[in-house]
């Protein structure tokens, strides 16, 4: 997990264009780069809050999708072929379906 308010300081560098800083952390959850993935979950009274702005669907499936809100295609593309490799029973969503 990345601290996501300190995000903007280095995601230029890394993926070659600026961000603005995030307002709150549910914020950040929206652009995560898969819809899966944008899921947070933190303790709250004698309980825990689940945000999950795509739903959960994807996640338990397993389905990767692109999450075009911030992410690029060639991100996405980069990622999805490394992470093919590592799990062959991923079901993974192409930009363009």
């Amino acid at each position: 997990m990345k601290n996501q308010a300190r995000v903007h300081i280095w995601y230029k560098e890394k993926f070659g264009h600026s961000i603005t800083p995030y307002t709150s952390t549910d914020e950040a959850i929206t652009t995560f780069p898969t819809t899966a993935a944008a899921v947070g979950i933190r303790p709250v009274d004698k309980g825990l809050d689940l945000f999950a702005p795509y739903g959960l669907k994807d996640l338990l499936a397993p389905v990767v999708r692109a999450n075009k809100k911030q992410i690029t295609r060639e991100i996405y593309e980069k990622k999805i072929a490394r992470w093919g490799t590592l799990w062959p029973d991923l079901e993974i969503i192409a930009w363009d379906p």
